[in-house]
């Protein structure tokens, strides 16, 4: 039999070892990461990887590491007494994505053992963020920005959004090898994604529906093969000092643009002409917009902008070309944005 002597070195032996254990918080987030980044059985897309990382370092590191908190130790109220502060700087939006990825956190560490519970679980209801609503441009104030941006750096990606409603990720990561001049179409399913970790490419878009193929527009076609021709002489006239590369949406010497040059630019361009403030992804809402001022069905409209939630086969994958086809035809005689 133990005696109380015996019984209270063996609870300071295991309270020592359990404090030697401890693990610090924003040193096992990245412990999280990196078991995120390996998971085969749940594969996480790159540009979602890089999300995390993006989130960890903004928002959670730099505040659990200031109060230098174990894993172990934290509680329901320290999750409370973080999204408090974090409200104070970000909106509500941020934090539910703040609080998705603490509750993966704990629970994956729950799996290996490392606490009992999770401490996310029982934390505050975070409070309802009002709807964000975008603004648009009608066919007046497109036309202007058509104008406006000529002869800019950010031409080429604003043209062709105005003119097709593609993502900012999709604009600056369409190549000339996913535009086929012989057949009229242009493939949209490589992307632009910037991190701060820099700027990637990968080869899928936002969802497996917006992988999708496009008819040129004549105006269109005639502008790419014009913009072809000059980054064919542009990339004489640099000679070694051309940065060779397939994409479309460059600078002069080559140099792809990255995602957040094209919005601040836009956004200062905007200002400066004094044209109505709008994001760079509005453009995408106004294009829609537009259709659907011009008659275009609200699915063919879903469908061209790869915005259908609908997983799609092979047959589908063509008879989407085709509706997309018919709309090509009702925009080229409806819209008189030129360029």
């Amino acid at each position: 039999m133990k005696t109380l002597e015996q019984t209270l070195r063996a609870l300071l032996a295991e309270y020592d070892n359990a404090q030697n254990n401890k693990i610090l918080f924003h040193e096992y987030i990245w412990h999280w990461i990196n078991k995120k980044s390996v998971d085969k059985k749940k594969p996480v897309r790159p540009n979602t990887l890089s999300g995390y990382k993006q989130m960890n370092r903004l928002y959670i590191e730099p505040y659990f590491k200031e109060k230098n908190m174990y894993l172990q130790d934290i509680r329901t109220k320290d999750i409370n007494d973080f999204y408090d502060y974090l409200l104070k700087y970000v909106g509500v939006n941020t934090v539910k994505h703040v609080n998705s990825n603490m509750n993966s956190i704990f629970k994956l560490a729950i799996k290996e053992e490392l606490i009992e519970f999770n401490p996310v679980t029982n934390a505050e209801a975070l409070p309802k963020e009002k709807k964000f609503k975008g603004n648009v441009y009608d066919e007046k104030l497109l036309d202007k920005l058509i104008e406006t941006v000529k002869g800019t750096t950010i031409e080429i990606p604003v043209l062709l959004t105005v003119k097709y409603g593609l993502r900012r990720s999709e604009v600056l990561g369409l190549r000339w090898r996913d535009i086929d001049f012989e057949k009229d179409i242009m493939t949209i399913q490589h992307t632009a994604i910037q991190s701060l970790d820099g700027l990637y490419y990968v080869d899928n878009t936002k969802s497996e529906t917006s992988n999708r193929v496009l008819p040129l527009f004549s105006d269109v076609r005639q502008y790419l093969l014009n913009l072809k021709t000059k980054q064919q002489n542009n990339r004489q006239k640099y000679g070694e000092r051309y940065f060779d590369n397939d994409y479309v949406c460059k600078w002069e010497d080559g140099r792809p643009l990255t995602p957040d040059y094209v919005s601040h630019a836009f956004n200062k361009l905007l200002k400066q002409h004094s044209l109505p403030l709008i994001r760079f992804h509005d453009l995408r809402h106004s294009v829609a917009s537009e259709m659907i001022n011009k008659g275009v069905n609200i699915e063919n409209v879903k469908q061209w902008l790869g915005h259908s939630s609908i997983l799609t086969t092979e047959i589908y994958v063509h008879l989407n070309f085709y509706t997309n086809l018919n709309t090509k035809f009702t925009m080229e005689r409806a819209n008189s944005i030129a360029i």
